[in-house]
């Protein structure tokens, strides 16, 4: 982890890329374009028959109600 880490953080952002798979699950996607948004990076590629997802507004990926309103 360290290794990466430092190889991360010795690059250029704008020469980093992400892609994301059409079967990851919201979270992991919230968590891996945190991740490159501090490298400073914003390329991220989504699979093209995966449903569009921008997770820069907290209201895009999360629910209207609560769990107890979950039937």
């Amino acid at each position: 982890m360290k290794l990466a880490s430092d190889k991360l953080q010795s690059v250029d952002g704008s020469l980093i890329q992400g892609k994301i798979g059409q079967f990851s699950d919201l979270e992991t996607i919230q968590a891996f374009k945190d991740l490159l948004n501090r490298l400073n990076c914003d390329n991220v590629d989504v699979r093209q028959n995966a449903p569009y997802f921008n997770a820069d507004f907290r209201g895009q990926y999360l629910m209207n109600s609560r769990v107890t309103g979950i039937d």
